[in-house]
C-alpha cells in the first residue's frame, strides 16, 4: 500500500499557474453569485418586516380611535392627541409589543366626516419611516361615532 501512494506522488506534474488562477477565479464568481442572493433575499425579508410592523401599528392605532370615536372630530389627529406615546400606564400603545420600534416610525391620522348626515368618520393613517421618509403603510377605513 505504501509503495502505491508512493507512485502516485512520484510523478512531478502538477497544475500550472494558470490553471489554479482560472479555478480561483470560478470559485471567486459563484460565491459571489451566492451572496448577492442571500444579501437580496436579507433586504426583502427586512421590508416586509418593516411593513408587517407597520400594519399593525396603524391597526392598533385604528382601534384606539374605533374605541374612542365619541370625540373624533375632522382634521388631523397628532400623536399626542391619540395617546399614542403614553408611558406609566394610561391609554396608549404598548412600547414593549412593537420591540421599542416606534420610535423609528411616526403616524399620520386625518379623519373627515363620510356624509353630513350620518355620524361616519373616514379615517385615513399612514405610517412613514422617520429615517428614510417613506410611506411604510397606509389604512384608510370608516368609524362610526358612539
Amino acid at each position: 500500500m505504501y509503495k502505491k501512494t508512493k507512485m502516485i506522488f512520484s510523478d512531478k506534474k502538477g497544475f500550472t499557474l494558470l490553471e489554479v488562477l482560472v479555478s480561483l477565479l470560478i470559485v471567486t464568481l459563484i460565491a459571489m453569485m451566492t451572496l448577492s442572493i442571500f444579501t437580496n433575499s436579507s433586504l426583502w425579508i427586512l421590508n416586509a418586516y418593516n411593513k408587517n410592523l407597520s400594519s399593525r401599528y396603524a391597526g392598533v392605532v385604528l382601534e384606539h380611535i374605533r374605541l374612542n370615536s365619541y370625540n373624533l372630530k375632522e382634521g388631523y389627529i397628532s400623536e399626542t392627541e391619540l395617546g399614542l406615546k403614553a408611558k406609566n400606564g394610561g391609554f396608549g400603545v404598548d412600547q414593549t409589543f412593537f420591540n421599542q420600534e416606534l420610535d423609528e416610525m411616526s403616524i399620520n391620522v386625518y379623519v373627515e366626516n363620510h356624509h353630513e348626515m350620518t355620524n361616519l368618520f373616514i379615517v385615513n393613517i399612514e405610517v412613514t419611516c422617520k429615517k428614510q421618509k417613506v410611506k411604510l403603510f397606509e389604512l384608510v377605513s370608516i368609524v362610526g361615532k358612539k
